[in-house]
């Protein structure tokens, strides 16, 4: 009988640091503060703690490492090898997940090249098997997809997508995909900034979302049947949320998040799917058939504690082998997530 009262392994949480070499500004809402350049202190802060306090086995990125306004500013290079010099100092494994922002500054070619893709390697390879190995097929490495999974521990394993896989940013306009997502706006968002969700025929139809392609889909599908046979428990992981009730931002969505529910639904192994891209996060929600959709609150709009407001934005995920324990930091609130 397997002890469930056994903590297995722990992972460190952060998203959405967006970090700019700029003074602090409001959303586009005008609603909400960004700490551009105080979110890397926090990224710097949080790696200390978790080296200093955790025994954590890896950290999951959910994407938006860096602001869009840095490609305006011509500083993308520098603001990315700032936070890849942090990123290193995290004594354990990084995976990442790619966001907007990473595509609004770089090519996918350039990501592949760089620390953001997490060392993947091919599902044939005979290392992909062991623990902390990020696997993926040849077909999505060579479509530049950053999609991969792992197991950090016997019974366990993360899967990451690609949520940007058909979208407007990361490939030149001529791409195949890039075309499908032009063609694809230009029917759901009549507006001339499609950026904008008003006139658009559902609010999530906004070029800052993307979609899975039908590949990514079945490679997920085919994932997932490989962790059934061997009864693992798999979270997934993604930029954009996928479940309607796990954001507040009624705009921040997946285009074709119902195909990525239709196959969560179909395959009891998944117990949670994390994401990050709406900044107020905060959203924890089960689906009735007792899947966890959490969406984490962005480390950028965290309120200096100067200013009253909490510091911080991120958290430690405690692994046993019936819950997951969340234990966060400054905005991020604990909590626990039982496996159905």
């Amino acid at each position: 009988m397997v002890d469930v009262s056994r903590l297995l392994f722990s992972f460190g949480v952060i998203t959405d640091i967006q970090y700019a070499d700029r003074e602090d500004g409001m959303n586009f809402a005008q609603t909400r503060m960004r700490f551009y350049r105080k979110s890397l202190q926090c990224l710097d802060q949080a790696i200390s703690y978790w080296n200093a306090n955790e025994k954590t086995k890896f950290l999951l990125q959910l994407g938006d490492v860096i602001d869009g306004s840095c490609k305006r500013s011509d500083t993308s290079s520098e603001c990315f090898q700032r936070l890849c010099q942090t990123f290193a100092k995290y004594r354990g494994h990084v995976a990442h997940c790619w966001g907007n922002h990473e595509l609004y500054n770089f090519s996918r070619e350039q990501l592949m090249a760089s620390n953001c893709y997490s060392n993947v390697v091919l599902e044939g390879d005979v290392c992909a098997s062991l623990e902390m190995i990020f696997a993926t097929c040849s077909d999505l490495k060579d479509d530049q997809l950053c999609c991969y999974h792992f197991s950090p521990c016997e019974g366990f394993r993360f899967v990451v997508i690609d949520c940007y896989d058909i979208s407007a940013h990361g490939r030149v306009e001529s791409h195949p995909k890039c075309k499908q997502a032009a063609e694809f706006l230009s029917r759901m968002n009549p507006n001339h900034d499609q950026n904008d969700h008003r006139n658009a025929s559902l609010p999530h139809h906004v070029k800052y979302n993307g979609s899975l392609s039908s590949q990514q889909i079945k490679w997920l599908e085919s994932t997932l049947e490989n962790s059934e046979r061997k009864f693992e428990k798999v979270i997934i992981s993604g930029h954009i949320p996928v479940h309607p009730e796990a954001t507040g931002a009624s705009t921040c969505l997946l285009w074709n998040y119902e195909e990525v529910l239709d196959v969560i639904d179909r395959h009891g192994c998944v117990v949670a799917y994390f994401a990050g891209h709406d900044h107020e996060g905060a959203r924890k929600f089960r689906s009735s058939n007792g899947v966890h959709h959490c969406t984490f609150e962005s480390v950028l709009e965290a309120v200096p504690a100067s200013q009253g407001g909490n510091e911080t934005a991120f958290a430690t995920i405690d692994v046993y082998g019936d819950k997951m324990v969340i234990r966060g930091k400054g905005d991020i609130k604990s909590g626990v997530l039982t496996f159905r």
